[in-house]
C-alpha cells in the first residue's frame, strides 16, 4: 500500500510541477506567454501522462497482490483448522483404540485363566 501511495504521489507531484511551469511560463515575458508551445511544457505533460498510465498499472498490479495474497492467507488459515480438526480426530481414535486394547487385554487374561482351571 505504500508503494502505490508513493507513485501517485509522484504522479501528482509531478501534475503540479507542469501545472506551475504552465503558469510561470505563461506569465514569463521572455517567452512570450505561449506556453503551450513550449517543447518543454510538451514533454512534460507526456511525462506526467506515461506517470500517470505506470501509476495506474502499478496500481492494479499492487491489488491483485495483495488479493492473492489474502486469498492465499484465507486458505493457510482454512487449511490450518482443518490440520486441527484432524489432530483432534486422531487423538480421538488414539484413545479408543487404547481402550480397545485394555479391553483385548482384559479378555485374553479372562480366557488364559478359564483355560488353565
Amino acid at each position: 500500500m505504500k508503494t502505490a501511495s508513493f507513485l501517485t504521489g509522484i504522479a501528482l507531484g509531478a501534475a503540479a510541477a507542469v501545472a506551475i511551469n504552465k503558469k510561470f511560463f505563461s506569465k514569463c515575458p521572455v517567452c512570450g506567454g505561449d506556453a503551450a508551445g513550449n517543447p518543454a511544457v510538451k514533454e512534460a505533460e507526456d511525462a506526467v501522462e506515461k506517470l500517470r498510465g505506470s501509476v495506474d498499472s502499478l496500481s492494479q498490479e499492487l491489488n491483485k497482490r495483495i488479493e492473492s495474497e489474502q486469498t492465499f492467507a484465507a486458505k493457510c488459515e482454512e487449511l490450518k483448522d482443518q490440520m486441527a480438526k484432524q489432530s483432534v480426530e486422531i487423538e480421538n481414535l488414539k484413545n479408543i483404540c487404547e481402550k480397545q486394547d485394555s479391553c483385548n487385554k482384559k479378555l485374553e487374561e479372562e480366557l488364559a485363566a478359564k483355560n488353565s482351571v
